[in-house]
This record gives structure tokens, sequence and C-alpha cells, in this order.
């Protein structure tokens, strides 16, 4: 039992999405020959509908912070296979027993940069999903893009006739002389420019983001980034706080080079994230997750709180995450691997965890500070948690009443810590120990891949992989 009366939190850390953290490190799926066998087996588990999540990991833009498996999108042949691909992996998840009864009420388009496909390859996934599965008839449609590529008529009007409901762009700031270190090619022109095409369409629930804790980003910048971002308009606007891994070409221009003059500080993310919030309900928002703000929703968008409440999740592509079956695997983090092992007949996953019943529970727990709060009827009746769980409100974070738990406002600026002290100690160990073996491996820790990985570093792991 934990014996502390309160907690202080000191230093923020990211909040947490998924739970417990995928590692090659720490694969089960390598250990279990019959780890997939419940694709065979009829699916009673079924209580909501699933979602379903495609990865489009090509990109144009390559912003440098940006640690998500991506390609250029420049090799026609190559997006080709692809797309082929991803229909083989949505027709071999179709034609299993487990799927046979799932309902698809959420797609979620994710990248790298699923806009710059051709046309007729997003109609060809969006064929294959519609003839394959059993779809709802207000299925929840979100397309991430690039302004660059959202700006042409013809495919807005393709998302359109596709009943796309959701479409979210990154800004991540308005700061011309932040956005040109930070490779951002959109101009505010651009920005804009997209913006008012949107209102042609007469379509209102467009998205974006924006970044703090940038480099050279000051409290002054970030109030102006919010005054800009309002002025647009969007149906919610989501804030994300900068992460920057070791052995990164981003952490060595940030850290190493005379690029930023104002470094990124866990001072100046308090500081923020603190003012994002004061900002926005002074300006008449609403907080729907720990992340998003919105004045026309009390909810996060359908896809995000399905997930985050245990719905099944099966994702396509590569390096595309699935939640299935009480199991969390991860698609190979490389295109032509992840083509190669598809027309072989073989799942292209990398790596997979097993959840017992606690982990199940402890999923639940870990994840609901992103949705702000949680029905007392949920919570789990496990001594441990319910030890930590009143450390939190004797600390200030949470508060409860008959029906809910939820965050304080001053919870509401340390998510991720939160979430992380909610976490079994194994699964902090072994995030921890993930962390420190991609480091001396030369990795970028989010995916212990080489995306982003300074040249000299990713040679050198290349070469000894090659011996």
């Amino acid at each position: 039992m934990n014996q502390a009366k309160e907690v202080i939190f000191s230093n923020r850390v990211t909040d947490v999405w998924d739970y417990p953290k995928l590692s090659i490190y720490n694969n089960e799926k390598e250990r279990d020959p019959n780890y997939f066998a419940f694709l065979s087996t009829d699916n009673k588990s079924f209580t909501r509908d699933m979602r379903l999540y495609v990865h489009i990991p090509f990109c144009q833009s390559f912003c440098s912070f940006c640690q998500f498996y991506k390609e250029p999108c420049n090799n026609e042949e190559m997006m080709r296979q692809y797309v082929d691909a991803v229909v083989k992996e949505l027709q071999f998840y179709a034609g299993t027993r487990y799927m046979s009864d799932a309902t698809v009420s959420s797609i979620y388009f994710g990248g790298g940069d699923p806009s710059c496909l051709k046309y007729e390859y997003f109609e060809q996934i969006m064929a294959a999903i519609k003839r394959d599965f059993r779809v709802t008839s207000d299925v929840s449609i979100t397309v991430e893009g690039n302004v660059k590529f959202l700006l042409d008529r013809h495919r807005l009007a393709m998302y359109m006739e596709h009943k796309v409901s959701r479409i979210s762009f990154g800004v991540q700031t308005f700061n011309e002389s932040i956005r040109k270190k930070l490779l951002l090619k959109p101009s505010l022109t651009d920005i804009h420019h997209l913006i008012g095409l949107f209102k042609d369409f007469h379509f209102s629930n467009y998205t974006f983001d924006l970044m703090y804790n940038l480099p050279d980003q000051t409290i002054d910048d970030l109030a102006s980034d919010i005054e800009q971002a309002i002025q647009l308009d969007p149906h919610f606007i989501d804030f994300f706080n900068l992460n920057i891994y070791p052995n990164t070409r981003f952490y060595e221009t940030v850290y190493q080079k005379d690029v930023f003059k104002l470094k990124p500080s866990k001072a100046n993310e308090y500081r923020m994230v603190k003012h994002i919030h004061e900002d926005m309900t002074r300006r008449g928002y609403d907080r729907v997750c720990s992340v998003t703000y919105s004045r026309r929703e009390r909810e996060p968008h359908f896809g995000l709180k399905q997930f985050l409440q245990g719905s099944d999740m099966l994702g396509i592509g590569a390096s595309a995450r699935s939640f299935l079956y009480n199991k969390s695997y991860r698609n190979v983090c490389s295109v032509q691997q992840y083509i190669g092992l598809v027309e072989e007949n073989r799942l292209p996953v990398e790596t997979g965890l097993s959840l017992g019943e606690e982990e199940i529970s402890t999923r639940r727990i870990v994840l609901f500070p992103t949705l702000l709060r949680m029905k007392q009827e949920d919570l789990p009746d496990r001594t441990d948690f319910l030890d930590k769980i009143n450390i939190l409100i004797r600390s200030g974070y949470l508060e409860e009443d008959e029906d809910y738990i939820r965050l304080t406002v001053e919870g509401g600026n340390w998510v991720g810590n939160i979430q992380k002290f909610l976490y079994e100690d194994k699964w902090r160990e072994t995030e921890f120990s993930t962390f420190l073996t991609s480091v001396k491996a030369g990795k970028s820790a989010y995916n212990q891949d080489l995306m982003g990985v300074r040249k000299s570093i990713a040679r050198t792991e290349k070469e000894g992989l090659s011996q």
C-alpha cells in the first residue's frame, strides 16, 4: 500500500495516449506462437463499435520535431504498392471470424500526411473499407492533412462526397520566425486561404494543432498564437507540448547548435499550459479533453473518446497500432517491410503485448485523465488504485462527487504526471528501460526506430545491424 499522504509534481511529463507502451524490447508476440489465435474465434466481446485507424506514412513536410514514422511522398511506385498492401491487410482482417460481427463506427486516417494520397488511392481504400466491413450509416471519418494539399478543391470535394466529418491539420505556431526554423512549409496566407475554402464548402468541423514550449517561444508568442487561432474559428483547437528525443537531429539543432536562443524548459512548459487554460476559458472555450478546447462541444470527437474508453481499435498500415481482444500490438515501422510481409500473406506486426484483467483495468485508469473525468461506477475495486486516487485528491489534483472523479483545474496542468503516478510499477520500469535502451542503441525512443535520428548515429546503427 502506498503510504504517502500527498504528492507534489514538479516537472511535467507528456500525456499518455496508450498503455502499456509498446516496445520492440518487450515483445510477447514473438514468445507466443498462438498470439493471433483469437482472430479465428467468434468474437462475443463486442459491447461497443470498433474504431478503424489507417496510417498513411507519406509526407511532404518532414517537420523537424515530428517523430511519427513517415516516408517522402515523391515515390509513386512505393505509394501504389503501399495502398495495395493496405487494401490487402484490410481484406485479411475482414475475413476473420473475429471480425465477422464487428461494426466500424469511426475511421481515422493518420500520418504522415493522408492528404498527399492521390485521389484514386483514397477512393481505393475507402471502397475496400465499405465493401469488406460493416460500417455504420453515421460513421465518424477523420482525415489528417497538410495545408498545401488541403487547398485542392477537388480533394475537399472528394472528402465531402465520402462524408468525411472532420479534417485536422497542423498550424503549430503563427510566429513566422519560429515557423521558418521548424521547417513548417505552409505560409500563413495558405492557412487563411484554407479556412476560406472550408467556408466555401460549408464545412465547419475543422481542427488544428498549436504547440507550446517551442524553442524561442515566449508567453507573449503563445498568447498571440491563441488570439490568431480563435479568429479562424475552428471546431476544436488541440494544444500539444513539444517533445525532443535524444539522438535526433532536432535535439542537436535545439541544444547543440546556435539556431535558437531560448531553449524549451519544464518551467516554461508549466507556465504555458497554465496560460492556455486560463486564456481559453476566459474566451468561453470548454476543455473537452486534456489537450483540446472547443466552444461548440462539451466532449472530444467520437473516435478519440471511443478509443480511450476501451473499444477495440484495428490499426492498418506501417507503424499502426491495434488494440483487439485485450492485445496491444504495432505493425512494422518500415514501408518496405510492411509491403513485403503483406505480399507474403503474413501479418506485418513487429511487437505486441497480451494484457490480463488487472492490466486492462489499469489501462482504463491510466487513460481516464485524458478525458478529464471518470464515473465512480467504472472505478475498479482495487485497493492499490483507491489509495492512489485518494492521494491525488488530497494533493489537489483530483476531486470527486457521488457520480464522478474528475481532474481539478490544477490537475489539468499535470495530466501526464497523474497518469504516470497511476502506472503499475512493472510498466513504469519497462517504459524507462525502453527509453534507455533506445538511447544506447542510437535510436529514437518513440518507436525505437531511426526516424529523425542524426545521420552519424543512424549510420553506426545500420552498420552494426549488417555485421
